[in-house]
């Protein structure tokens, strides 16, 4: 018998522009269960650096780099009952961010 997979949440993110914003080839996909945070992204051309912050204080950081589709982020280990903003930077300069509670 398997074990049920966790229900993932997706993150609504947004786009902020950027020095490329007109680049719209790099498309983003953020989720989280009780364990993980998932990106996907669908160009392998660009490395993304993601940061997890409480107020203005980054508690986790990460570095995609080019040549990888997908990343799953241990999680487990942040507070739950917070807010967590969550920032993806590409190395052309373009920005997205999102929210999510982590229960």
């Amino acid at each position: 018998m398997l074990a049920e997979e966790p229900q993932k949440t997706g993150i609504p993110i947004q786009n902020e522009g950027g020095e490329r914003s007109i680049n719209a080839s790099i498309i983003i996909s953020v989720s989280y269960d009780k364990m993980n945070l998932y990106v996907e992204k669908v160009s392998e051309n660009s490395a993304l650096s993601l940061c997890l912050y409480i107020g203005r204080i980054c508690v986790l950081e990460e570095h995609i780099p080019s040549g990888v589709s997908s990343l799953t982020i241990p999680i487990f280990q942040l507070e739950k009952g917070q807010v967590y903003q969550l920032e993806i930077i590409s190395q052309q300069g373009e920005r997205w961010t999102g929210a999510f509670l982590y229960e």
